[in-house]
């Protein structure tokens, strides 16, 4: 084989390895486009049942509805004697502040259920008039007992659908105002 054939098959292969490399880039570029347009895309989530529907998906913004839900469930789970607690939904210090307080009640032989009246926001926080019954075995007591919760944003997951979590639950001090004192 003469060299100059041998080089004219060289630029040859080096031709079509050329077209070969410029289709295969046009193809991955392609797929990329493809996979960016699907990876944006809202999910579609399948609910089972005894028939097929198309759930809903929740965006990240909570709704003052489902704000005060989530603050009448958290409030008698922090203070219900017999409530079962989602460790999702408080805060460390809620979480240690609710079992010191159980730990005190059930050595007093206390059982404690409050009753959420009302929510409303005010500044950062919210004020949440509730109702606190007490009993020592058949006799109860109810009080009145208003607080303020503040809650933080956090990541909707199937532990914690309200992406909300309790950081402090404070009681509002009443005074009690005695004849012109």
């Amino acid at each position: 084989m003469r060299l100059s054939q041998a080089w004219a098959d060289v630029a040859k292969q080096n031709n079509v390895l050329r077209f070969a490399v410029i289709g295969v880039t046009f193809v991955c570029v392609v797929i990329l486009m493809i996979a960016l347009k699907f990876a944006f895309k809202e999910p579609l989530v399948i609910e089972r049942g005894c028939f097929s529907t198309v759930a809903p998906t929740q965006s990240q913004v909570q709704t003052p509805q489902e704000i005060e839900a989530f603050l009448r469930e958290t409030v008698a789970e922090r203070f219900n004697s017999s409530a079962v607690v989602v460790n999702d939904y408080f805060a460390l210090e809620e979480l240690k502040a609710r079992d010191s307080e159980q730990i005190e009640l059930k050595r007093r032989d206390i059982k404690q259920s409050v009753v959420v009246n009302s929510v409303t926001k005010q500044g950062d926080g919210y004020i949440v008039d509730a109702d606190r019954i007490l009993s020592v075995g058949k006799i109860r007591s109810a009080f009145q007992m208003p607080m303020t919760v503040t809650i933080a944003k956090a990541t909707r997951t199937s532990g914690n659908p309200y992406g909300l979590v309790v950081l402090r639950v404070a009681p509002i001090k009443t005074e009690d105002k005695k004849d012109g004192k």
